[in-house]
């Protein structure tokens, strides 16, 4: 094989990772905006007690935990695991203060549904500038998803808050997520 041939080779090997790795993060988002949507799903015919609540999402990140993992050698290529948790546990420790703060300014339903958003933008944000370190480039795919905060004003004015807030999630990661799939096809199609 001569050098060109074998540039064309590297080449086709190099599109295919890039489209993989944004199918990767597609899935992520559809697959905790299908976590998100079943819990609504449940909420409307059952009342769901504090114990089973933290059970379905201990049971959720379990199941994306092996998703994560079936999928491991070509996500560690975009950004490796131990990245991801510490940016959750950033995400965390500065998702509970913003909670407490939230809370004193609005009642319990706002404050939630607020929180709720900042902290999911908040650890966008994290992932993002995480990527932005490892690669030199910033995902702007995420961003639908990572400036659901935006939606801030929409949720003060919500009948219901708490359902609102959900359904803005479902949105900005589905946009987040066809964003990715098209940006796929137009790896493929150059």
């Amino acid at each position: 094989m001569d050098i060109r041939g074998l540039k064309e080779v590297l080449e086709r090997v190099e599109t295919k990772i890039a489209v993989v790795k944004k199918i990767h993060v597609a899935i992520s988002f559809v697959y905790w905006e299908t976590v998100l949507a079943v819990l609504y799903m449940l909420l409307m015919l059952i009342n769901i007690n504090p114990i089973e609540y933290v059970a379905y999402w201990a049971g959720a990140i379990m199941i994306y935990h092996f998703l994560w993992k079936r999928t491991k050698a070509v996500f560690s290529t975009y950004s490796p695991i131990s990245y991801m948790i510490r940016a959750l546990i950033v995400a965390t420790v500065v998702s509970i203060p913003l909670f407490g703060c939230i809370n004193r300014l609005f009642s319990f339903r706002y404050a939630t549904s607020i929180s709720i958003l900042c902290i999911i933008s908040v650890y966008l944000f994290i992932i993002g500038l995480t990527i932005r370190m490892r690669t030199g480039k910033f995902p702007k795919e995420i961003l639908p998803a990572m400036l659901c905060f935006a939606f801030t004003p929409l949720v003060l004015m919500a009948r219901d808050p708490l359902y609102f807030t959900g359904f803005v999630v479902i949105v900005t990661y589905n946009v987040t997520a066809l964003l990715c799939l098209m940006s796929a096809v137009g790896v493929l199609s150059d």
